[in-house]
């Protein structure tokens, strides 16, 4: 069996959901907590000075839902096929969203005593509105599944991010918890699992080191012949490993059985043997966070409609989307947000996640960076301000923002150029052509990209955008 080690501080935030999978799979792994006084230190020793970080038999993993979703495949918590997965990687992502700026407001900080905000009061004006907004989605999603969790299989790791992300808001906030009965009867369901009494019991645990136990180990207390306990351990632990090669095997079928499929020529009777999806997705008409899931689109030959509105029909469009964001994907009417969740979905119809477990891992961890770089240099207004949207007010303090964002990025480019899978190079490149030249390994990885046959005609045809 693999070893694992998750390193994160002593605190649930981001992580929790991925302790709780793995104990609830019972998986022995080393839960490493650090205080935040010894962060400083230990920050230069980490993958881009990031956590949770988690190690795989010494390969290491960052990005807590990279992560989070290599293990739920580990524990059989994805859902029960391509759209379940894809929803409840949507709800991990409000989860982040809503840990993201509660904890960029700090109110929660504040409250847990990590860091004093000299407004409190502000903050907490900041907390509310997400707070309000995530229970309910949360509600929302409790009631449609009709079963007491996220999804209408059962449980996912999806539960583990809601559970997490509610229990936060109670603590900081019991009254306003008040008001979402279901969410914290559903947090009792989570606490009562078989699976999470040990962990959940004492959970300062983690503290001693090693927590969980492997599957034969829970088997070998179980019987009276140790020996025995362990062959069903190893026998459980083998079916695993052949329900991968399964999975590999039957996303194979679809990928192979979707490309005869989409050929009218050489098979004039597809209709009739077979109904294909409509597919829409609607982004504003520039790259972005879009970009990449149209080229999975445009490269697995998927027909879909490619709906692009500008900056100026935005607020009318917006109150008519889940939540007020985009992109907003729909198959056959079902809708899908939150970018990340969409790639996924698209990329597993088009057979571009890795060939392995891992490999889709990683491949979600650079996705991570690319949305987090993004984020930053977006934040800090210089693209905005080239591209003419939004006039900067300070445009060399934001460019100094964007060059050490987009110098680490395209340095992390380089070193995992063979697992990444995005648009981001080229708006680095439309930005700032200098800055672009010294990263040529990059660069003709791009042309590398835009030489594939696949793409062409999409290429040609797409408008001539900054980002």
């Amino acid at each position: 069996m693999p070893e694992y080690k998750l390193t994160y501080f002593n605190t649930r935030a981001l992580c929790e959901p991925i302790r709780c999978c793995l104990h609830y799979a019972g998986v022995e792994f080393e839960d490493k907590r650090i205080s935040h006084a010894d962060w400083p230190e230990i920050k230069p020793t980490t993958p881009h000075g990031l956590l949770p970080l988690f190690e795989v038999d010494g390969k290491m993993l960052t990005q807590s839902g990279s992560i989070l979703r290599f293990v739920a495949r580990l524990s059989g918590l994805t859902g029960k096929d391509s759209w379940e997965e894809a929803k409840a990687d949507e709800t991990f992502q409000y989860f982040v969203d809503g840990v993201s700026i509660t904890s960029a407001g700090g109110y929660i900080y504040d409250k847990a005593g990590v860091v004093k905000s000299p407004d409190p009061e502000a903050a907490y004006k900041v907390f509310v509105p997400v707070a309000n907004r995530n229970l309910q989605y949360y509600t929302k999603m409790l009631e449609e599944a009709g079963n007491g969790f996220i999804l209408p299989s059962g449980l996912t790791y999806a539960d583990f991010a809601v559970y997490t992300h509610a229990l936060t808001v109670r603590n900081v906030d019991p009254e306003l918890a008040k008001n979402y009965p279901k969410v914290y009867e559903f947090v009792e369901r989570i606490e009562k699992l078989p699976q999470l009494q040990n962990y959940l019991a004492d959970w300062s645990v983690a503290d001693a080191g090693l927590t969980g136990n492997f599957f034969w180990k829970s088997t070998d207390f179980a019987v009276d012949d140790p020996a025995a306990g362990r062959s069903v351990g190893d026998a459980f632990s083998f079916a695993y490993w052949m329900l991968e090669i399964v999975e590999k095997l039957l996303a194979l079928c679809d990928y192979f059985g979707h490309n005869v499929l989409s050929m009218p020529g050489k098979l004039p009777i597809r209709t009739a043997l077979v109904d294909m999806p409509e597919y829409k997705l609607t982004y504003f008409d520039c790259r972005a966070y879009a970009e990449p899931i149209r080229l999975c689109l445009h490269y697995g030959g998927i027909e879909f409609e490619d709906y692009k509105f500008t900056a100026e029909q935005w607020p009318a469009i917006k109150p008519t989307t889940p939540h007020g964001v985009v992109p907003v994907f729909e198959v056959d009417g079902k809708i899908l947000t939150q970018s990340g969740a969409i790639l996924r979905y698209v990329a597993r119809l088009t057979g571009l996640v890795g060939k392995d477990s891992w490999e889709e891992a990683k491949a979600d961890e650079t996705y991570h960076y690319f949305v987090d770089s993004t984020h930053v240099t977006s934040a800090g207004g210089y693209i905005y301000d080239k591209a003419g949207i939004l006039k900067s007010a300070d445009i060399k303090a934001f460019y100094d923002v964007f060059v050490k964002v987009a110098t680490k990025n395209l340095d992390n480019y380089t070193k995992m150029l063979e697992e990444a899978r995005n648009g981001h190079s080229l708006t680095l490149r439309n930005v700032d052509p200098e800055l672009a030249k010294k990263f040529p390994k990059v660069y003709e990885f791009v042309q590398r990209i835009e030489k594939l046959p696949q793409l062409q005609k999409y290429l040609k045809e797409r408008p001539d955008t900054l980002n």
